[in-house]
């Protein structure tokens, strides 16, 4: 609750504390049904962050994903889509440039996707092998080496 003009306003719904402004808030709610985050780009409560940020659920603030990231979740690096116009390609909720050995990047999805058990690096398809794996069930070797 706040005091405008020596009446008593009460907050946001979601606002624990707030200031001036019904939706100016600094504080938010943490549990029950307007458990919220606080998004201080404007100063508001959202139930959760837009996309970009992730809700931290210790502070109850909503933070910027890390600049490879589009979408995270929890931390800045734990992305659901990756900045492709950068380069990036997702893997196991990370983003990567370049892939990390053992994937290539398909330009269709933005992936990072696996190489075939033959190939220990590859390149625009699964089998086009640029390095190959050289012992174990799975040897094999380029052609012309």
């Amino acid at each position: 609750m706040m005091l405008d003009n020596m009446n008593c306003v009460f907050c946001d719904l979601r606002c624990l504390v707030c200031f001036e402004l019904a939706d100016n808030c600094s504080v938010c709610k943490s549990t029950g049904t307007y458990a919220s985050f606080l998004y201080t780009v404007n100063s508001s409560c959202l139930a959760s962050c837009p996309v970009g940020y992730y809700g931290n659920t210790t502070d109850r603030t909503c933070y910027p994903c890390d600049l490879a990231c589009i979408s995270c979740k929890t931390l800045p690096t734990y992305c659901y889509e990756c900045n492709t116009a950068t380069g990036y390609g997702w893997n196991n909720y990370a983003c990567y440039n370049p892939c990390p050995i053992g994937t290539f990047s398909t330009n269709s999805t933005a992936n990072c996707s696996a190489c075939s058990p033959y190939c220990i690096t590859c390149e625009n398809t699964s089998t086009t092998c640029t390095s190959c794996t050289l012992t174990g069930t799975y040897t094999a070797y380029l052609l012309g080496t």
